[in-house]
């Protein structure tokens, strides 16, 4: 293996120790929050949802290489706003909160898509333009749905976005596992 290869895996190592450290911290304080209160809990699994969703992304950009440095930056001022934003919520009133996770869902859900299709089924990079734009369209569906949409029904639209990501994702892992990738599409 070449040098490049190797600063690769000591780089990755000691990211492993670090989100080994992390998960460490966040099953402890999982436990705290069941011995606690059980909506503790179920307001803490909300807020790491998102910052998963904005963790995973901006992996995802960067390993395809299709995000700059000014690009990253901004992304993760953008990421730790919106996270702020959600624990501020946590506390003040929880409706916001879920709106914060239907409308962020809905951004990684059109993300992903877009992410499946063009990484599994097409066999290429990820493009940051297309992937903002994926992620607008998601974020702007939610947003629409949210102010067209009556109170009492809203919640079962919000988890049907936070859900079609995984039914999607399901469907292309088995094809891809079962077909392997089409690289013609």
């Amino acid at each position: 293996m070449d040098d490049k290869r190797w600063i690769e895996l000591a780089k990755r190592r000691k990211q492993d120790k670090y989100f080994g450290i992390i998960s460490l911290l966040i099953a402890l304080m999982m436990v705290f929050f069941t011995l606690k209160n059980i909506g503790w809990l179920l307001t803490f699994i909300v807020v790491a949802v998102i910052l998963y969703y904005w963790i995973d992304v901006e992996q995802m950009l960067e390993d395809s290489k299709a995000i700059n440095r000014t690009q990253k930056i901004i992304f993760i001022i953008l990421g730790i706003v919106y996270e702020l934003t959600s624990i501020v919520f946590a506390f003040i009133n929880l409706d916001y909160l879920l709106l914060a996770f239907g409308i962020i869902s809905a951004g990684y859900l059109g993300f992903k898509t877009n992410a499946v299709f063009r990484k599994d089924l097409k066999n290429k990079k990820l493009k940051f333009g297309e992937s903002i734009v994926a992620i607008c369209l998601g974020l702007g569906s939610a947003i629409v749905l949210i102010l067209l949409t009556p109170k009492d029904i809203l919640w079962l639209f919000l988890l049907i976005f936070a859900l079609a990501y995984n039914l999607i994702h399901l469907i292309v892992r088995i094809k891809v596992e079962h077909d392997g990738t089409n690289r013609e599409l």
